[in-house]
């Protein structure tokens, strides 16, 4: 069995395919999700699933133009959020995350059944690595489920055109 295999290395295919410096997609080869076009992950809400969720983000991410720091910071965002949902749901239920990109936005929300009546507090690191990872977040309780929401924008100049 023969396999042809392209040795060219990326960069001399498409050289714009990654600004090395920064490992960023330039804008110009950045396709938006379109508004259909929503990543949805159903996992059991068990902590050794957490890496999926990661992944999801960081997939989602990098679609969209996200450099490394701001990947980093997304998985670590919807790390903690995820955790927290799974921490306050039976490891039975499962724990369903969507995720939403737009031209240098990710939008990730999720959901698991709980008995709780309202949402957690969150541990004083948490909140800190949240509030300086995330644009914008939150938790709730709502219809007998735990939900959150997270919002994480790329570096400044993609979203100014």
């Amino acid at each position: 069995m023969a396999f042809d295999v392209d040795t060219t290395p990326a960069t001399a295919r498409d050289p714009d395919a990654i600004n090395n410096r920064t490992g960023e997609t330039p804008p110009d080869t950045l396709r938006p999700f379109h508004q259909d076009e929503v990543v949805e992950l159903i996992v059991p809400a068990r902590t050794e699933h957490l890496r999926l969720v990661r992944l999801a983000a960081a997939g989602v991410a990098s679609t969209v133009g996200f450099g490394l720091d701001r990947l980093e910071e997304l998985r670590i965002a919807v790390d903690e959020l995820a955790a927290v949902a799974i921490d306050e749901s039976d490891p039975s239920q499962r724990l369903s995350v969507h995720y939403a990109g737009a031209r240098g936005t990710v939008t990730v929300t999720g959901r698991v059944a709980t008995t709780a009546t309202s949402p957690p507090e969150l541990h004083r690191v948490a909140q800190t690595l949240l509030d300086l990872m995330a644009d914008d977040y939150s938790l709730n309780v709502s219809d007998g489920h735990l939900e959150f929401h997270l919002v994480k924008h790329g570096t400044p100049d993609m979203n100014e055109s």
